[in-house]
């Protein structure tokens, strides 16, 4: 299944309370939370995003033999 990430929107809060002073958030800072989080928990869905990176060496650099 192919899904286009850039086309899902989320309705955010444009200010939040710190402290107890309301402030708002920047429009970099809203843009990132209007988008697809990391992890979306809802009523009816559940979902988690997982990055992982596997580095392999073909070289050997003999740093074992010192």
């Amino acid at each position: 299944m192919a899904l286009d990430l850039s086309k899902i929107r989320n309705d955010v809060n444009k200010e939040h309370k710190k402290k107890g002073v309301t402030k708002p958030y920047s429009k970099e800072d809203v843009f990132m939370m209007e988008g697809v989080q990391p992890a979306s928990h809802s009523a009816n869905c559940t979902n988690e995003y997982f990055l992982t990176t596997k580095v392999e060496y073909d070289v050997c650099c003999n740093c074992c033999d010192n």
